[in-house]
């Protein structure tokens, strides 16, 4: 961008000093904002393949609807995710895409994430043709609309509505598990 601008080549040792100087004055950042993702009452978490220097290595985020951590390592699973700090210190609940090592965060409420979750029920019915993953499906995206209806308008459920939620999911989750025990 610099050449495309100014016209000026740009050394690759200037950009590694230049990477090291921001990294430098990123870091205060970079901590606050991993100590208020341990504070944070939800926390979402995920991690992406990408290369560096020829090697596959991995991209962590965490983060929630203000603040997002990203940290690199050469591994996937619990090595780097204590290495990183964050999720083992974290204090609420934990939202993630059902991968393995995320259970192993025992001391953690853990909720999954509806984006996976929705893929999974496609994917399921894809492959089996079963009905119930579409039913899942339809019940959890208008679940999220009357609930984001809900808090637009300042309204709760009785006691009664959480109860018809939950004896239609627990009727469709039984139909899967019929199908699929």
């Amino acid at each position: 961008m610099i050449r495309d601008v100014y016209g000026l080549a740009i050394s690759p040792g200037t950009l590694v000093v230049w990477v090291g100087e921001a990294r430098t004055a990123l870091q205060g950042t970079s901590d606050l904002i991993a100590q208020y993702l341990c504070d944070a009452a939800l926390v979402n978490a995920d991690e992406s393949s990408l290369r560096v220097a020829g090697q596959l290595h991995w991209l962590h985020i965490a983060a929630n609807d203000t603040l997002t951590w990203y940290g690199l390592h050469a591994k996937r699973g619990m090595e780097a995710i204590i290495a990183h700090g964050i999720l083992p210190n974290r204090l609420g609940v934990l939202v993630h895409d059902c991968w393995a090592p995320y259970w192993k965060l025992d001391d953690a409420t853990h909720a999954l994430c509806n984006a996976h979750l929705l893929r999974e029920l496609l994917y399921v019915k894809e492959l089996t043709g079963h009905q119930w993953p579409q039913a899942m499906t339809d019940f959890l995206l208008s679940s999220n609309q009357l609930c984001w209806a809900a808090w637009r308008s300042a309204a709760h459920f009785s006691e009664a509505d959480i109860a018809a939620f939950r004896a239609l999911f627990d009727a469709i989750v039984g139909a899967g598990e019929a199908l699929h025990p």
